[in-house]
């Protein structure tokens, strides 16, 4: 653990964190292996508590074992439903960070606010007195697989809120807290709501942009372009940059979706038609990259009497376990309409997780295995859903062993771009290899 060196001027030393979900407990990490103080996260879900208690991170980001591992009960602490009211009452800075959800209900997107509104009510019953008017806006803008470097390197901390507080001693003392992030990246506005609203914009551009690029696979592949080609020549333009230039089976995880959809729902209640329409777009245009690599699937193994197709990768993105909106999991669902056999494996996930995404009517239908070669026995298909080294780098040594436990004709259905290894020579070994953004012509590399 490090020591803060502005400690002999410090004035927060206890702080209480509602929510024990991905921000929360990685923000609270970091906070209490940098800083000298005692932080308390607190949830009323007692079973997420009962995890962190016991020392497991309810969820797979690389480096943050050997910080928690040493703040754990020293100075991270865990409260459970009835110590809510106590932390709450002794913290000197509360920090609310809990999960706002927003569903698709009746074509509509709506926001589901009672983990926050709960949140506030808790501080309003057991600390009114930190209530009013100390109440600052901190948008998170790390990323899942990446988050220790955004939270230990950060390019930008956000702060939004009223000028007297961001002014005043009480953001002076947050920032000293703060002393391994350079002065450089703090910026501090005075508008909350333009701040929530950059936050969104960031995540929605993002998604339209992946969204128009899987259109623009799925030109290629009818125009029998080389998608490699266009992301090489694309990627070069500096108004666009080489990130997020990757065509697939569409977008997932905890924030591109739901801030789309946020932007939505803020567009829909303003009235604002035709802006609402440009994300829901996007969003449509996500579930179709889905429904296109089934509809691939579908279409090349039509006429196969082996329905049993091997997954590669179920997580929303490769290195980590988070399955949220993971369009991997929709790909599965999709397949299972067609009344294929699915053998799942991901080298992230708990098995434990993966067959409960699945309703019980089908779950007869999916297997868990426990490494990609039994995935691939007597499996006629191979769909390549994340990036995760251990397939999309592997050699031929390992795809010789694939082939060697699956029936013939064997298919391998590449779901994502980014990729090391030569699939010609994966093609000679005997497969027919199918990819986003690429034409279709049969057996052999396409």
């Amino acid at each position: 653990m490090n020591q803060n060196p502005n400690q002999q001027n410090q004035d927060i030393y206890n702080i209480a964190c509602l929510g024990s979900g991905y921000t929360a407990g990685l923000t609270m990490i970091m906070m209490a292996f940098h800083c000298d103080v005692v932080i308390t996260m607190l949830d009323v879900d007692n079973e997420d508590i009962d995890d962190w208690e016991a020392g497991i991170i309810p969820f797979d980001e690389p480096n943050f074992e050997h910080m928690f591992d040493q703040v754990r009960n020293v100075r991270l602490m865990f409260g459970q439903s009835n110590n809510i009211a106590a932390a709450l009452n002794t913290a000197d800075f509360i920090v609310i960070a809990v999960d706002n959800p927003i569903q698709r209900i009746k074509k509509k997107n709506t926001l589901n606010l009672t983990k926050w509104k709960d949140s506030w009510e808790q501080v309003a019953m057991h600390a009114p007195d930190k209530l009013n008017p100390t109440v600052v806006y901190n948008p998170e803008f790390y990323s899942l697989g990446t988050a220790f470097n955004d939270l230990q390197n950060p390019r930008q901390v956000i702060f939004g809120g009223d000028a007297q507080i961001l002014n005043g001693p009480l953001f002076h003392n947050v920032r000293k807290l703060m002393y391994w992030v350079d002065q450089n990246a703090v910026f501090r506005y005075h508008d909350i709501k333009s701040v929530v609203l950059a936050k969104l914009g960031i995540n929605g551009l993002l998604a339209s942009k992946l969204s128009i690029l899987n259109s623009i696979a799925s030109i290629s592949a009818a125009v029998e372009a080389d998608m490699n080609t266009i992301m090489e020549i694309m990627g070069r333009d500096q108004r666009l940059g080489p990130t997020y230039l990757t065509p697939g089976i569409g977008f997932g995880g905890p924030s591109l979706e739901r801030d789309t959809r946020l932007l939505c729902h803020v567009a829909q209640n303003k009235g604002l038609l035709k802006e609402e329409q440009i994300y829901t777009k996007v969003l449509e245009n996500n579930e179709a990259a889905e429904k296109r690599f089934v509809n691939m699937v579908v279409d090349k193994m039509n006429g196969t009497t082996n329905k049993t197709i091997a997954i590669f990768g179920l997580a929303s993105k490769h290195g980590i376990s988070d399955l949220t909106n993971s369009p991997a999991i929709q790909v599965c669902k999709l397949l299972l309409d067609h009344d294929v056999y699915l053998r799942i494996y991901d080298l992230y996930v708990p098995n434990a997780h993966i067959l409960g995404n699945f309703r019980r009517g089908v779950q007869e239908r999916v297997v868990v295995a426990t490494s990609p070669v039994q995935a691939a026995t007597n499996a006629s298909a191979i769909c390549l859903l994340t990036d995760c080294d251990a397939y999309q780098h592997g050699g031929i040594q390992f795809y010789n062993q694939l082939f060697a436990v699956m029936t013939q004709p064997s298919y391998i259905f590449n779901g994502r771009q980014n990729s090391g290894i030569n699939w010609q020579d994966v093609a000679n070994i005997g497969f027919s290899i199918h990819a986003v953004g690429r034409p279709s012509r049969g057996l052999g590399f396409e």
